[in-house]
């Protein structure tokens, strides 16, 4: 009976040994994998982002998230984990993003990398072929001369909605409203315009 009981007591422990990882193993894993998705220009400019997190069960059954730190085990039984890379380009400082690494319970990759904010002419190694904040605001003009030209605002940024970057123009016409004008930043197109509503600060 002591016999059986303790091989059950083992096979327990072995279980739940399989069910935790060592942090840097896991963030070692989602690097590879990053590093195999993507061109080797593009990873250098990759670092981990110490806001990773992963999911894990406690002991009471329910679900609960831990941030992934280099050094350690994972707590619990381990669910799954979006290990976060961001990117920084040293001529590009205007290209903001990040890629997930999602993996499941078994370590293994669960969805697709979004490398969606990283500009076609960065990943064909070319000029950057968008158009200049000078212009784009010389194709918002006529359209913020309508209301009169206050406090404009000038910002190039990737619209997660259309999937592209663009010129966002914001200018401050009262207190609490503005006009803007969002334009595709290779194409030169407007995609959006009309007008913001702002909550008062009191």
């Amino acid at each position: 009976m002591k016999l059986v009981a303790s091989f059950i007591l083992l096979i327990f422990s072995f279980q739940l040994k399989a069910q935790t990882f060592e942090t840097a193993f896991i963030i070692e894993k989602a690097d590879s994998i990053l590093k195999a998705s993507v061109d080797e220009r593009l990873y250098q400019f990759y670092t981990y982002d110490s806001d990773s997190y992963y999911e894990y069960v406690k002991k009471n059954g329910k679900t609960s998230w831990e941030t992934l730190n280099k050094k350690g085990q994972t707590k619990g039984k381990f669910v799954n984990t979006n290990v976060r890379f961001d990117f920084k380009h040293p001529e590009h400082c205007w290209i903001t993003g990040y890629t997930g690494i999602k993996l499941n319970a078994n370590l293994e990759l669960a969805d697709s990398l979004n490398t969606n904010f990283l500009p076609e002419f960065l990943i064909n190694s070319e000029p950057s072929n968008f158009i200049s904040e000078e212009e784009a605001l010389k194709i918002a003009k006529p359209i913020l001369e309508q209301n009169g030209i206050n406090q404009v605002n000038c910002q190039l940024t990737f619209d997660l909605k259309t999937q592209v970057y663009i010129w966002a123009i914001e200018d401050l016409v009262f207190e609490n409203y503005s006009d803007f004008v969002n334009i595709n930043a290779v194409t030169g197109e407007i995609t959006e315009q009309g007008q913001l509503l702002r909550s008062k600060v009191y």
